[in-house]
């Protein structure tokens, strides 16, 4: 399916009323990962996983925020952290090109999977992430007795 010329850019502080957007059409993942805080007070969370921010567009319209790491401090591998799709572009195929065109990325870094986790309550994301290529692995539990589903996608195929 022709569904536009994908690209990306590093997320900008410009770029927080959009995600602002996505975030209010995801009430899930506002829930279980933003919580109470601000969106500030995420991202300064979240800085000691390092990793990249991205707005993902597609022929210059902003459609997608996401974030990874080529290196977690849990286990020094590639990591999808966060993926939100603009309700407009959503069973359209621009998450999946999304995922694949990280694991490409990944794959030409040398390393050979990325890995993924998910609430293990959350069905649609797991499924999301299944039908995505992405397989389960494990079962982990946060400092919070949160138990997640653990998932890989092999990027050497």
């Amino acid at each position: 399916m022709e569904n536009g010329n994908l690209s990306w850019r590093t997320l900008e502080k410009s770029d927080h009323p959009f995600f602002e957007v996505l975030i209010s059409q995801s009430p899930k993942w506002k829930e279980l990962e933003l919580g109470n805080k601000t969106l500030e007070n995420f991202f300064k969370d979240h800085e000691y996983a390092g990793g990249e921010w991205r707005v993902w567009e597609v022929s210059g319209t902003p459609i997608s925020v996401s974030h990874h790491t080529q290196s977690s401090p849990s286990n020094k591998k590639p990591w999808l952290g966060t993926l939100l799709v603009h309700s407009g572009f959503r069973r359209k195929g621009f998450g999946e090109r999304i995922l694949d065109k990280l694991s490409d990325e990944m794959k030409d870094k040398g390393h050979k999977a990325i890995y993924a986790g998910v609430p293990i309550m959350e069905n649609e994301w797991i499924a999301f992430l299944s039908e995505c290529g992405y397989e389960q692995f494990k079962l982990e539990k946060d400092k919070q007795d949160v138990q997640y589903l653990i998932f890989v996608k092999p990027t050497m195929m």
